[in-house]
């Protein structure tokens, strides 16, 4: 019994910090620098692999789809990708369908993050289609909608003359 009162109240402290936490991070989302926010979305992305479970993810669902969707309106797009990899996190992480289901509508901005990267920083288009991959494994129902078009950017990757046939090889094999 110890052990579940020391869990549980464990558990409301972090709760409690985050719930403090979200509204800095908030905050934090106006100012100038994508350097704060691409790290904001890293710091978020590692709280939902390694601090959090089911339940608590379940909780903090609400806070982490403000944040989310705050972040995901960033004209940066360094931010945007470090956003889609925090959500990424979050949605490998949690089994409630109705929660992961919220994020569909991530699939086709993954998509055209991969296609917009994968001429110029291949190694951030890779960690977008691992991401996409991740999504995939864990929550096929999510991704099923997207299959024709991530088959269409699988096609214009392995055509495209900007990608030496190594990279496209490995774009190929993740997707």
């Amino acid at each position: 019994m110890k052990i579940v009162t020391h869990r549980i109240y464990t558990s409301h402290q972090i709760l409690d910090t985050f719930a403090h936490l979200t509204k800095n991070i908030l905050e934090l989302q106006n100012i100038e620098s994508h350097i704060i926010k691409i790290s904001i979305m890293y710091f978020v992305e590692n709280l939902c692999v390694q601090c959090f479970n089911e339940e608590d993810l379940q909780m903090i669902a609400p806070d982490l789809t403000i944040i989310f969707e705050k972040f995901m309106q960033s004209s940066d797009q360094d931010v945007v990708i470090a956003t889609v990899k925090a959500i990424s996190s979050f949605i490998s992480n949690i089994e409630d369908k109705k929660i992961s289901s919220h994020f569909q509508q991530i699939l086709p901005i993954i998509l055209k993050l991969v296609v917009d990267t994968a001429k110029d920083n291949d190694e951030t288009a890779i960690s977008l289609v691992q991401a996409l991959g991740e999504l995939a494994e864990n929550h096929p129902p999510l991704v099923k909608p997207s299959i024709e078009d991530t088959l269409e950017i699988l096609a214009e990757i392995l055509v495209s003359k900007a990608l030496s046939n190594s990279k496209k090889i490995s774009f190929a094999l993740i997707l």
